[in-house]
């Protein structure tokens, strides 16, 4: 199976500081617009205009000619054009099932890391393990809240702008799991079945449990109820040697296909398998990691556990990475998320996280009644583990582990990677010589990096957890600009300053404003912020001018983010393009196997998000490939909180989260002294 683009990075997060609460609830509201398909030659253009910011002139001419080609009457653009243009007249949405398919359920990468995102909530003062116990239970209450809302279909609509926003996600959030397959994987979605399930799992010490959270009478077991069933579960799970079943799902998507395949041949397996996979969402119960000096260092540690849980010898074996939402819950008062990220959006999960933390950060008591009837025993989930399963548990904790940060070599895989660079000339000569289509090329690459990432999957992400206190959301609309657009010029004046280049960047916007819609990326590149970055640190620049083209790069943004919120996304239209010439057998354009979409949507530089908290909760974003940076951000009143991340070693000049975060600090502060010194009295752009 072909994928029909290589937008490596499924994107997941959106400025949420425009979404609000309404009066409406999903029972009452009214049917949102279907996405609308684009104009072909509009697309074409913002595409071109995209490119002229970093290709060389030559590059640049040969891709206009592509483009030329691909828009001539009756050509295949009009073609595929026409294809889509069908498809959404008939279904609800022609861009969420075929991205989801093409951009990640086909996709071998493993999950942890590479898809999956994580939250960390405001850490809590535990004690002891009572304490945990005692958090936890208030926890899942409080998201078990939200599940009623979506069952009874009275969550509040959220809105953007005025516009009600797609509440779906929220309902997909629950009783979700990614299904390994041998060629692509599947989803399940059980939370609107005719018997939805009504237990929750629960792992401790890497030992599963099924736990009922309603009562006989259909109410939701109560806060001391669920303490009561989490301690008869710590209490059956002290042995910490048990097997961790749960190390299977870090594994390549391929090879955990066939554990899982190894695994459902016993009937013990199957019914442990099918009660995880069916569960409203997973609980983990760690213990406490060690402590740090300092809270940038803690929320970094944090962070870190939600994404991957530290590596086997920590609490990575302690989860199960397939499903829609775990709930991380640590006897240090750590606690947090674990999404895997097709099932919902980082703004849907933020949302639950702040509910989350406003409800059992209440000093009031929840009010409790004693249980009417005896409470069951929660189910233990036995696996019957075979020599094969042990092995591949072995072998998926050594992929997850690293015995060094070069990315270079482990002892475990160091013969098949010798082997591979062997291999890897004599193939691409074969590629090149009989002209092997360009996606073929793409999905060999993507192994052998599969493979060299798997050899540092924990150790290698890299990240600086920072909080620039200078100024935040109030002294930017002050000076009547967007606060998001006014960040990510920094973000990419700050990589120019470090590569003296400009780096291919990318940024989500949501597509909820139409029925079934996710998020799309739009690329953040233009010529009005590609002149900026250059201008700024010319001496030979008046002050006036470096406003000027700093206020027209942010202009631009916001009519392109716009654009992207209104249906009209690049990336967007390309998916649907591609995705049609795959279901009529076309080959594949040229526009889409040239080197200039790739570097546009595939080995882009960097990678940026905005998501803020109302309760402090930080996100720590999927990181795809090596080689690639990171950027997450909060901004707030009066202070942004940042994350730089990386999948390679910090010791580098050529990626150093820490030498890009300082080089965004000075940026930060660079243009607001700017602002501030020429006290530009220009105000046209909108605030938001």
């Amino acid at each position: 199976m072909v994928e029909p683009c290589r937008l490596r990075r499924f994107c997941h997060l959106v400025k949420p500081g425009s979404v609000t609460l309404g009066q409406v609830s999903a029972s009452t509201q009214s049917p949102l617009p279907k996405m609308p398909v684009p104009p072909l030659k509009q697309t074409c253009e913002l595409y071109l205009g995209v490119l002229e910011t970093f290709l060389e002139p030559k590059e640049l001419k040969r891709t206009e000619q592509l483009v030329e080609d691909f828009l001539k009457p009756g050509g295949v653009g009009e073609k595929l054009q026409r294809g889509l243009e069908r498809k959404a007249e008939t279904t609800e949405n022609w861009l969420t099932d075929d991205f989801l398919k093409y951009e990640v359920l086909i996709k071998r990468k493993p999950v942890v890391i590479r898809l999956n995102f994580g939250i960390l909530c405001p850490r809590k003062d535990v004690k002891d393990k009572r304490e945990q116990l005692r958090c936890a239970a208030e926890f899942i209450a409080t998201v078990l809240d939200i599940k009623t809302m979506v069952d009874n279909e009275t969550l509040p609509v959220e809105f953007m702008g005025g516009k009600p926003l797609c509440m779906k996600q929220y309902e997909q959030v629950f009783s979700s799991c990614c299904l390994p397959g041998p060629e692509v994987d599947s989803l399940l979605f059980l939370a609107k079945s005719f018997n939805p399930p009504k237990h929750i799992t629960v792992v401790h010490n890497g030992q599963f449990f099924a736990l009922d959270v309603y009562n006989s009478d259909g109410n939701l077991l109560t806060v001391d109820q669920l303490r009561v069933q989490l301690q008869r579960i710590c209490e059956s799970s002290q042995q910490t040697d048990a097997e961790p079943v749960g190390l299977l799902t870090t594994q390549p998507r391929d090879a955990w296909s066939k554990s899982h395949t190894r695994l459902m041949q016993d009937e013990t397996n199957k019914a442990s398998l099918t009660a995880i996979e069916s569960s409203i969402f997973t609980l983990c119960l760690d213990g406490p990691m060690p402590p740090q000096s300092d809270e940038m260092k803690y929320r970094r540690s944090g962070l870190l556990q939600m994404l991957h849980g530290g590596g086997s010898q920590w609490f990575s074996g302690n989860r199960w990475f397939d499903k829609g939402l775990q709930i991380i819950i640590g006897e240090d008062g750590t606690r947090g998320i674990n999404c895997e990220h097709t099932v919902a959006d980082g703004t849907v999960l933020m949302a639950i996280c702040d509910h989350a933390v406003n409800n059992t950060n209440r000093e009031t008591a929840h009010v409790t009644q004693a249980p009417r009837d005896p409470l069951a025993m929660p189910q233990k989930l036995h696996f019957n583990i075979t020599p094969e399963i042990r092995q591949d548990i072995e072998e998926a904790r050594q992929h997850l582990d690293t015995l060094n940060k070069s990315c270079a070599t482990s002892l475990c895989c160091s013969s098949t990677i010798t082997l591979l660079k062997q291999c890897t000339v004599l193939i691409v000569f074969f590629i090149i010589v009989f002209f092997i289509p360009c996606y073929w090329t793409c999905l060999f690459i993507d192994a052998l990096n599969t493979h060299s990432f798997l050899c540092s999957l924990v150790q290698n992400v890299d990240m600086t957890v920072t909080v620039f206190g200078h100024f935040g959301k109030t002294a930017i609309k002050a000076q009547k600009l967007s606060p998001d657009a006014f960040v990510q010029m920094a973000i990419q004046l700050a990589f120019y300053r470090v590569y003296k280049k400009i780096g291919a960047m990318l940024e989500p916007a949501t597509l909820r404003l139409f029925t079934r819609g996710r998020l799309i990326i739009m690329p953040t590149n233009s010529t009005a912020s590609a002149a900026f970055v250059k201008a700024f640190d010319d001496p030979n620049q008046q002050n006036l001018v470096k406003v000027e083209l700093l206020e027209k790069a942010v202009k631009e943004h916001r009519k392109r983010t716009d654009l992207v919120l209104s249906g009209h996304g690049i990336a967007a239209h390309f998916i649907g393009l591609m995705s049609q010439a795959i279901e009529k057998n076309i080959p594949m354009p040229d526009i889409f196997t040239d080197a200039s979409y790739t570097q546009v949507f595939d080995v882009f530089e960097v990678s940026t998000s905005q998501v803020t908290s109302r309760t402090g909760c930080l996100l720590c974003n999927s990181l795809d490939q090596p080689g690639m940076y990171d950027v997450d951000y909060s901004i707030m009143d009066k202070h942004i909180d940042c994350r730089v991340s990386a999948l390679e070693a910090s010791n580098t000049k050529e990626k150093s989260p820490t030498r890009l975060s300082r080089a965004l600090d000075g940026a930060l502060l660079d243009m607001m002294s700017l602002l501030e010194a020429t006290q530009s009295p220009t105000g046209c752009f909108r605030p938001e």
